[in-house]
């Protein structure tokens, strides 16, 4: 779900929605509301963590786009650039060491 949420501001902050290009205002706002869901997850998962019942790390939007690039366009807009680069993330191997 935070994927989704993460990646519909993606979309409007770098121009890739049908909406195209915003004014500076409106990248503001969202700069503004990414940064309250950030520390607002944060505080959540931190809280959580010693349940077991959420993983720990953060989403990492960028990661996951760079990951499903070599299969779709990043404007490629719907969920599948969210699971194909879920998937091929967590299919690589772990770094040694």
């Amino acid at each position: 779900m935070a994927e989704w949420i993460y990646y519909a501001d993606w979309l409007l902050a770098t121009g890739h929605s049908p909406r195209g290009p915003l004014g500076w205002r409106e990248r503001m706002g969202i700069w503004l509301k990414r940064r309250a869901m950030t520390i607002s997850a944060t505080r959540i998962r931190n809280r959580l963590a010693g349940s077991g019942l959420v993983h720990g790390a953060a989403v990492d939007l960028a990661d996951i786009i760079d990951h499903a690039q070599p299969h779709l366009a990043p404007d490629h807009h719907g969920e599948a650039i969210l699971t194909v680069g879920s998937a091929c993330g967590k299919s690589r191997p772990a770094p040694a060491g």
